[in-house]
């Protein structure tokens, strides 16, 4: 899978359960969700830009929050950063883009923070 096609599909992925969710609360809470992302490059930058910009609270995080303040400035005033284990606590939505081989590792380090929220990796 090419990364323009991974990135699509994560893109209409994110919609589909924004969409779901939004459906399926209750008129008086459906407030929009926070989403936050685990790995701010490429991939989880663009998606919190795209969220950020479209009025939707963003957390970006790396272990190095202080080198995203680009991505945070790109996004907006609904934009923060910080460090993975604060997105795993403000997002209702945890977005994990990292690579492949770190997956593993962070699942094991965030799962009790990101456990009954709705997690896309």
């Amino acid at each position: 899978m090419t990364r323009q096609s991974r990135r699509q599909f994560v893109v209409v992925l994110v919609a589909a359960v924004l969409a779901v969710s939004a459906t399926a609360l209750p008129a008086w809470a459906q407030s929009k969700p926070k989403s936050g992302h685990i790995g701010s490059g490429r991939q989880g930058g663009a998606l919190g830009v795209l969220f950020a910009k479209g009025g939707y609270p963003v957390l970006f995080s790396s272990r190095h929050p202080e080198e995203l303040k680009d991505v945070v400035a790109k996004a907006g005033p609904n934009a923060k950063a910080g460090l993975p284990q604060d997105a795993a606590t403000f997002g209702d939505i945890v977005i994990i883009a990292v690579p492949y081989g770190v997956t593993p590792q962070i699942r094991k380090d965030q799962a009790a923070l990101m456990e009954g929220k709705v997690v896309i990796d």
